[in-house]
């Protein structure tokens, strides 16, 4: 994972309605063709690769994570040479720091935003939170069908996730006309440690690359 922070010479301009939109056309402009397009068959396509960005005053953050550790270091080049533009923007200093960590046991607790939705008999998105039994369903199921994709091969060994906690309040994470709701949660995911560093690479839930899933241990 690499953190990266950009301070704005302006406290007065604000883009966290574009924001995502922005930093994913970022970070696409520096990776290969196959990477936007993503993996999989038919209706399910996913994204080896996942990012969570934010705005406070003059400051914009984002954390970047990829099954492809060297697509990390491309971007963490990009910034630092001063190729990766986010929209028009220009920053008066940029910063950037590697922060890997691996999961080597069958255990682990992950946290984030993460996104999660099933179409209603009249095809219109109902976001489901994480104490819901549908989102934890679905969370184990996209889980599943991302590791056969990225990795090729049928997933093998327990999976089970829990939510251990859920922010009382929702966030709505833009994209263009999007409007992905979320809840911070807390999960106990046990499974093998091939599943649980692909979750950290590539995120939880959907919308993974439109700022949506991105999850850390908690510590």
């Amino acid at each position: 994972m690499i953190l990266a922070t950009f301070t704005l010479s302006s406290q007065t301009l604000h883009i966290s309605k574009s924001l995502n939109e922005l930093v994913q056309a970022a970070i696409y402009t520096h990776l290969p063709d196959a990477e936007h397009k993503g993996y999989g068959k038919e209706n399910k396509n996913f994204k080896a690769m996942n990012f969570f960005a934010e705005q406070e005053k003059n400051r914009i953050s984002i954390r970047f994570s990829a099954f492809n550790k060297e697509y990390e270091a491309t971007i963490a080049k990009a910034i630092l040479l001063d190729t990766f533009k986010i929209g028009a923007l220009h920053f008066a200093r940029k910063t950037v720091e590697i922060c890997e960590k691996r999961i080597e046991e069958n255990q682990a607790i992950l946290s984030g935003y993460v996104c999660v939705y099933i179409k209603d008999p009249q095809g219109k998105r109902l976001f489901l939170e994480p104490k819901d039994e549908r989102f934890l369903k679905s969370l184990k199921n996209n889980a599943l069908q991302k590791y056969e994709a990225l990795l090729g091969e049928p997933y093998q060994g327990e999976l089970d996730i829990q939510t251990l906690y859920q922010k009382k309040f929702p966030q709505f994470f833009l994209y263009g006309k999007a409007k992905n709701l979320s809840w911070y949660g807390k999960y106990e995911v046990k499974a093998n440690p091939k599943m649980l560093n692909l979750l950290l690479d590539t995120g939880m839930g959907s919308k993974a690359m439109q700022g949506c899933g991105f999850v850390e241990v908690w510590e």
